[in-house]
């Protein structure tokens, strides 16, 4: 199912659903250890083959890979904040069940690892 040819309800549930989303970024729900697209689904009140489709289609990505982006994003924030913070804090506080699951999923992101890349974002060619 395509958005852009979704009837006038289905776009109305997908505007409450946009809503609900920003609001759970807002609270960083994305931090959440062993989200699933179901558990998010069901605090959503919706199910989880229709937020997989949305996501797939608003996000144009799967869930695991919206997931771990907004958790990398989340990093690079920590990174900067707290320039004295372990990879192991950071994997804690952004959700990652481990330190080097982290890393991996940093490096796949930023082609980096978050040391490298704290350096590298004080210049300012460097993007963060």
């Amino acid at each position: 199912m395509r958005i852009g040819s979704m009837s006038s309800n289905a776009q109305c549930i997908a505007s409450v659903l946009d809503k609900q989303i920003e609001e759970w970024m807002a609270d960083k729900g994305f931090t959440e250890p062993g989200i699933t697209i179901d558990l998010l689904a069901t605090r959503l009140c919706t199910n989880g083959k229709y937020l997989s489709v949305y996501i797939n289609t608003r996000k144009n990505q799967t869930f695991r890979e919206w997931i771990n982006e907004l958790r990398i994003e989340e990093a690079k924030i920590l990174l900067l904040q707290y320039p004295e913070i372990t990879g192991s804090e950071v994997a804690c506080q952004t959700g990652f069940s481990d330190r080097s699951h982290f890393l991996r999923q940093f490096k796949k992101h930023t082609n980096t690892s978050p040391t490298e890349w704290k350096k590298r974002a004080g210049t300012q060619n460097f993007p963060v």
